[in-house]
């Protein structure tokens, strides 16, 4: 029975999806473990592993065939983690958007939909004080 390296290596040369999803098929329910414990969701979790695939069907080229696959796919994941987590802090949060404009709970929801939350400033241009 071939192993995940095997097939990633035959997807890389002759780009078999049976390659591919064999390798899925092994080594997905363990990344999925990992991405778990460093999402905050079970669909984030699901989400890291996908992108993670993504990045190394894209990446498959910088994969050294002489070392294990799973390391390689965790690094990807990690660094998936790293940039999600950094984006993440990086939206607004309504709420506490709402707070400092010192605008009622249902204030941050009208702003967080109407998407004029940005730069400090409140859905008029007014610059927050």
């Amino acid at each position: 029975m071939p192993t995940p390296e095997q097939h990633f290596a035959c997807f890389r040369a002759e780009g078999r999806a049976d390659a591919l999803a064999a390798v899925f098929d092994a080594l997905a329910p363990e990344l999925l473990l990992v991405a778990a414990h460093l999402a905050r969701g079970g669909v984030q979790a699901e989400d890291l592993v996908q992108a993670t695939f993504v990045d190394a069907i894209r990446g498959a080229a910088r994969w050294d065939e002489t070392r294990a696959l799973l390391p390689w796919l965790l690094g990807i994941l990690a660094r998936n983690a790293l940039a999600e987590g950094r984006r993440a802090a990086r939206q607004p949060d309504p709420l506490r958007v709402a707070a400092c404009l010192s605008l009622p709970a249902d204030g941050a929801v009208v702003l967080a939909k109407s998407g004029n939350v940005r730069n400090g400033r409140q859905g008029n241009g007014r610059q927050k004080q």
